[in-house]
Formats: C-alpha cells, sequence, structure tokens
C-alpha cells in the first residue's frame, strides 16, 4: 500500500499511551480514576457514543441544490448523506469523525484515522487514496485484459471511501477489494492451504444481472469465475462477495461437496442456521472418499423419511434456513408405488421439518375415480409414511420407499 504511513516512532508513542490508559483498571474516561471523576453518574461511565461524522445544521445552501452522494461543493466538500435537515459532509484533510466517536473505536481504527490524517494533510481530494498492489498470482480481475490477472496490479481505496466506512454509510467494493487482499496475504503467510478468496470486483448484480444490456458484462463475470474454478480445482474453500445493490453477501463454495454456502445477514431470523442458505449443485455423492455433505436423498434422511420418496436423477436441490426446499429434476417424472401413479414435475417445492413435509407442490398422485390429485403433504409416523392430497390420504410401509425408483 502506497502513499504515507506512520512512522515507527508514532506507532511507539500510540502504543505507549494506549498501555498506559489501560494499566490500572480502575480507571475511568480521558485518564481521571473513578474516584477523581465521582460526580459522573454509573450510566455515564458504561455509556459508549455512537460513531458519528460531524453533522451539519442550517445548510439551506446545500439542501436546496437536492444533491447526489458524492457531489463537490464550491468550498471542496463532497455530500455524503442527508437526515431530514441535517447533512453529512467529507472534507479532504479534517477529521473523519467526532473525538468522541474515535475514542470509543478500536486502536487500529484510530490508528488508520491518523494515518489518514497525516497522508491528507496538504492534498487534494483526487490524490488522496491508499494505493494497493496486488501479486500476479493473487487471482483477481485484471480490468485491462477482461480476464484473471497474469500480472501485478493497483488499485486505489480513496479517502472519501475511507470516510463512508467511519460513519457507517456504505461498504465500497475497494475496501472489501483491500480486505480481499489482505487475508489472502495472511492466508499464505500462515500456510493456511486450501482456501481461495476471489476479487468481488465483478460480483455486482447491477452490472451482472438478467437484463439483455447487461450479457456482456455477466459473460465476462462468468468467465473469470470459470478460471478461478479451475486455478484452485484441488482447494477445498473458495469465498467471495456478492453486492445485491443495498448490501453485500458471503459465498462460500465447498469444491469436494459441490455445495455452495450463501450467507446473507438479512434473511428472516428462524431458526439456529438463521441468515444461511444451502444450496447444492450435485445431487449424487461427492468421489472423496471421506466426504460428509449431504446428497437431496441423505437430507431426507436428516428429517427422517426414506430417500425413496425422490427418484433417481435429482440434479440440484435449495434448502433454505426456514426449512423451504426446492428441488429440480432433468423433466417431469413418473413412478409406480403399489398400485398408485407418483407424477414429479421437474420441479418441486415445498417446506420440511422432522417427521413432516408440508406446502408440497410439483407432486400428483393418479386415483381410478380422478384424473390427478396434487399431493400437498407427507408425515411420518413409526413404519409408517402419510400422503395426504386434499381431504383424501394414504398410508404406505416406510420400506417401500427404502431405495429410490427410476422415472418409467
Amino acid at each position: 500500500m502506497g502513499c504515507h504511513k506512520i512512522d515507527d516512532k508514532y506507532k511507539a508513542e500510540e502504543q505507549k499511551a494506549w498501555d498506559s490508559k489501560r494499566r490500572h483498571k480502575k480507571r475511568g474516561r480521558g485518564g481521571k480514576t473513578i474516584k477523581e471523576s465521582s460526580t459522573v453518574t454509573q450510566d455515564e461511565i458504561h455509556h459508549v457514543p455512537d460513531i458519528t461524522g460531524v453533522w451539519e445544521d442550517n445548510r439551506p445552501d446545500i439542501l436546496i441544490k437536492n444533491p447526489y452522494q458524492g457531489q463537490r461543493f464550491e468550498d471542496g466538500s463532497y455530500f455524503v448523506a442527508r437526515e431530514f435537515d441535517r447533512v453529512l459532509l467529507y472534507y479532504p484533510g479534517r477529521p473523519m469523525v467526532t473525538e468522541d466517536s474515535l475514542r470509543a473505536m478500536s486502536r487500529e481504527m484510530q490508528e488508520l484515522h491518523q494515518f489518514y490524517m497525516q497522508a491528507s494533510a496538504g492534498s487534494e481530494q483526487h490524490a488522496q487514496q491508499i494505493n494497493v498492489r496486488i501479486p500476479k498470482d493473487y487471482a483477481f480481475f485484471d480490468q485491462e485484459t477482461g480476464n484473471i490477472q497474469k500480472r501485478p496490479i493497483t488499485f486505489g481505496v480513496e479517502y472519501n471511501e475511507l470516510f463512508h466506512l467511519f460513519n457507517r454509510q456504505k461498504l465500497d467494493i475497494n475496501l472489501l477489494r483491500l480486505w480481499s487482499t489482505y487475508q489472502i496475504r495472511e492466508l499464505r503467510r500462515l500456510e493456511v492451504k486450501k482456501v481461495a478468496i476471489l476479487d468481488s470486483a465483478m460480483f455486482n448484480y447491477g452490472d451482472i444481472g438478467l437484463e439483455p444490456e447487461k450479457d456482456a458484462s455477466r459473460t465476462m463475470a462468468s468467465k473469470y469465475l470459470v478460471a478461478c474454478l479451475e486455478k484452485y480445482a484441488d482447494d477445498d474453500f473458495i469465498l467471495f462477495f456478492l453486492n445485491l445493490e443495498d448490501h453485500w453477501v458471503t459465498l462460500l463454495i465447498c469444491l469436494p461437496w459441490s455445495v455452495v454456502y450463501y450467507f446473507d445477514s438479512l434473511l428472516p431470523k428462524k431458526g439456529v442456521r438463521a441468515g444461511f442458505v444451502v444450496v447444492a449443485s450435485s445431487a449424487t455423492p461427492p468421489t472423496t472418499s471421506n466426504s460428509t455433505a449431504p446428497t437431496a436423498y441423505e437430507m431426507l434422511g436428516n428429517y427422517g423419511f426414506p430417500p425413496g420418496i425422490l427418484p433417481q436423477g435429482v440434479q440440484s436441490y435449495v434448502l433454505n434456513a426456514d426449512g423451504s426446499f426446492s428441488v429440480s429434476l432433468p423433466s417431469d417424472c413418473e413412478i409406480d408405488v403399489d398400485g398408485f401413479k407418483l407424477r414429479y414435475k421437474s420441479s418441486i417445492h415445498g417446506n420440511i421439518k422432522s417427521m413432516l413435509i408440508n406446502g408440497l407442490g410439483g407432486v400428483s398422485v393418479n386415483l381410478a375415480i380422478f384424473q390427478s390429485l396434487g399431493i400437498n403433504g407427507v408425515e411420518r409416523s413409526g413404519d409408517k409414511l402419510k400422503f395426504e392430497a386434499g381431504v383424501v390420504s394414504k398410508s404406505f410401509a416406510v420400506d417401500i420407499f427404502a431405495v429410490s425408483p427410476r422415472c418409467n
């Protein structure tokens, strides 16, 4: 990383001051002992100020312009956010947060802020950034070649992006790229094997959505992802981030298991696995002898169901944190079960929990009276499975479904 850096003398003084403040447990704020600050209330002692920038009131000259984020004004400031009649502005070279907010932050954040203050002094805003150099073997995306990098590349983290981070306004892609660079370096320093981290610059839904005008960007992102999968084919885990336009999600590819884990903090907070989705890209058991990743059939067993309630040939399945699921077959399928014909569409969905599947869709049964009747639930009770189709139900022995049948 380029520009300026904190010299050893400053770091030593900062560490000494930091240690001094924490040498005695019975210390209050500002170096005063609890006894010396006896006028401070108990609530004030435990109060941690909100991390916030310097919001400004009475700025009709700015509000009347209806500014957009990043707009530069004549005084050199940049518009960041608006809250009713207050505005948050970034002034290059000025502190990013209040003194109280800075004291509430970690030592690392305080050092970063000091680094910014020293580096930005007397510079124009457009020249203020942290320069990051990526070694050629980090497999980042090279924007000039449009493919996985084969040479060292650089990018910059501008200080106004740090301002957004300090004030919790947004998380810019360059900050995630910087984090990824650091983590790759640490993984190699600690000799952690079989783990790869991708460059998230290409994974922005705003650029790679399904609209026809985004075909070129989507193709480029797919090309980069395929190149990374080939490069890291012998690894166990590949991690990267996806921007859904309003927030970031994390994806973790587990290559030996053919499984993708999807972490989203905005998913409904239900159960132990809240904010977590499993996407299995293969229904066949992994080729490695020691793999324990569940197939769709093994997942049924985890909930008390025999594998035979699904036909052979499942291509993929998705199981969400709330128990909702979907299963994909190559095509529509029909099987014979104890004199009845069960029909499966190529896409099946429902909700599953221990011994019960409800809200089932995509499965039907042919009866003598009715041409076809949709099955909306399956319940296990002991050694019996009860299939429910509206007001009609039929029970079968569990052993009948011990093996997944082939489609007729």
